[in-house]
C-alpha cells in the first residue's frame, strides 16, 4: 500500500499542554508517521513552547494568539488561515480536531478556497456535535459550514445520531474510536514489578490505590469521586485516592482539600498535578475511578483498561457504555449515585480474583478494539478515499 498523504492537523491545544484531544491527536500523528503519512500540527503557542518545533518525531507550528479563553479562539481563527495559505503545498488535506472554536471554520473555509480536502473531528458530544451546535444561536452558519467538510469524523454512535439529526448527508460520516498506544499502557508483568514500582514513586507497598486521571474540574466529577473516596476510605485504612492531571480551578481544589481534611484523610488524597508519565501511576493502581459529567470519548478510561485495570465509571449515555460493559471489564454507575459508586469500588477492593479477571477482561477489549495502531488504518482509509488513492498498486 502506497501512503503519499500530506496531512495537517489544526487545533486549539496541543502538548506538552495537557488535554485529551491534544495527547489523542500526537498518538494518532506518532502512528501515521510510522504508516507512512507525513503529518506536521499547527496548534497554539502557550509559555515557553517554540514558535517551531519537534515533538516526538512530528513538526509542530505554533501560533502566537491571546491568552484569554474567550478570545483565544477569536484570536487564532485569522492567524490559521494566513498560516495554511502560507503552507498550502505542505498539505493535501486538513484534518481539524474540534468543531465548536472560531478557527474550526477559519480552517475550513482556508482549506475549502486552497482545494484542500477537510476532516472535521468531533470531539465533545453535547458541545461540538453537529446537533448541539445547530441549537446555538448561529446554528445555520455552523451547519452550512459544516457541509463543506468532506468527511466528518465521530468518536461513537450518539455523534452519528447527533448527526443524521441536522440532515447533513450521511455519507460524508465517518464513525472512529480514539485509540491508545497499547505498548506504552500496558500491565507490568508481575507483582514484584509493581511493588518496585510503587516504592520509586514514594507509595506504601501495601496500599491500595483508586486512581484518576484528568484535568481537576467539576465536569470531571473530582468531587464527588473525593465524596465516595471519603465513604470507602474510612472503611478500609489502606486506601489511597490518586489524582493525576493539571489543576483548572484552584478554589475548586481548595474546596476538596478542605472536604478530606475535615475527616483527617489529607495523606491518603494525593494530587500528582501534571506529567508526561501518566502511565507509571495507572501501573500501581488497583482500580481506575471516573465520574466525568460529560465527554466526547474518554481517553483515560481506555488507557486505564490497555494497563489492565478494572473500572468503576459513569455511565454517560452512549459515551462510557460505548467502551466498558458493567460487570465484564468493570462497572458502570448511574451519574450522582454515590451509594453504587461506593458499593463497586468496595467489591473491588475486597476481591482481588474478580479485580484481576475483570482487568483482564478490559486489557483483551482495548487490544482488540482501541489500538491506535487499529485506529489510524481506519483514518488512512478514509484519507486516501478523500484523495482517490487506490488501496494496493
Amino acid at each position: 500500500m502506497k501512503n503519499n498523504q500530506n496531512v495537517c492537523f489544526v487545533l486549539g491545544s496541543f502538548p506538552p499542554l495537557f488535554t485529551g484531544a491534544g495527547q489523542q491527536a500526537l498518538s494518532l500523528a506518532k502512528e501515521l508517521k510510522k504508516q507512512g503519512v507525513n503529518v506536521f500540527v499547527i496548534t497554539t503557542k502557550a509559555g515557553a513552547c517554540q514558535k517551531e518545533e519537534d515533538i516526538e518525531g512530528i513538526k509542530v507550528y505554533r501560533l502566537a494568539v491571546n491568552s484569554s479563553p474567550c478570545n483565544k479562539g477569536l484570536d487564532f481563527a485569522p492567524k490559521i488561515f494566513v498560516a495554511l495559505f502560507q503552507k498550502r503545498r505542505q498539505y493535501d488535506i486538513v484534518h481539524i480536531h474540534g468543531a465548536c472554536t472560531p478557527f474550526t471554520y477559519a480552517a475550513i473555509l482556508a482549506a475549502r478556497l486552497f482545494g484542500k480536502k477537510i476532516v472535521v473531528k468531533l470531539t465533545l458530544f453535547g458541545d461540538d456535535d453537529p446537533y448541539s451546535l445547530s441549537q446555538r444561536r448561529c446554528g445555520k452558519i455552523f451547519l452550512r459550514v459544516l457541509s463543506w467538510v468532506n468527511r466528518i469524523i465521530g468518536l461513537s454512535e450518539v455523534f452519528r445520531h447527533s448527526y443524521l439529526k441536522t440532515g447533513l448527508p450521511s455519507k460524508a460520516y465517518s464513525q472512529i474510536p480514539n485509540g491508545v498506544d497499547t505498548q506504552k499502557f500496558s500491565p507490568l508483568e508481575s507483582l514484584e514489578q509493581k511493588q518496585k514500582s510503587k516504592k520509586q514513586l514514594g507509595f506504601d507497598l501495601n496500599c491500595k490505590i483508586l486512581v484518576f486521571v484528568g484535568a481537576i474540574c467539576k465536569r470531571k466529577g473530582v468531587d464527588f469521586l473525593v465524596d465516595v473516596f471519603s465513604r470507602v476510605a474510612q472503611n478500609d485504612q489502606s486506601v489511597s485516592l490518586v489524582l493525576v492531571g493539571p489543576v483548572e480551578d484552584e478554589d475548586y481544589l481548595t474546596e476538596i482539600k478542605q472536604k478530606v481534611h475535615q475527616w483527617g484523610g489529607d495523606k491518603r488524597l494525593v494530587f500528582i498535578g501534571k506529567t508526561d508519565n501518566v502511565e507509571d501511576f495507572l501501573k500501581i493502581a488497583d482500580v481506575f475511578v471516573f465520574a466525568s459529567l460529560r465527554e466526547g470519548f474518554p481517553n483515560a478510561l481506555v488507557e486505564a483498561m490497555a494497563c489492565g485495570l478494572p473500572v468503576v465509571v459513569s455511565n454517560i449515555q452512549g459515551i462510557t457504555e460505548a467502551i466498558v460493559a458493567s460487570g465484564q471489564e468493570g462497572f458502570l454507575i448511574p451519574p450522582g449515585d454515590s451509594a453504587a459508586f461506593t458499593v463497586a469500588l468496595t467489591k473491588l477492593l475486597s476481591n482481588e480474583k474478580l479485580a484481576s479477571q475483570m482487568g483482564g477482561q478490559a486489557r483483551r477489549k482495548i487490544e482488540k478494539k482501541f489500538s491506535i495502531s487499529s485506529v489510524a488504518e481506519r483514518y488512512l482509509l478514509v484519507y486516501n478515499d478523500l484523495l482517490g488513492v487506490k488501496l494496493y498498486e
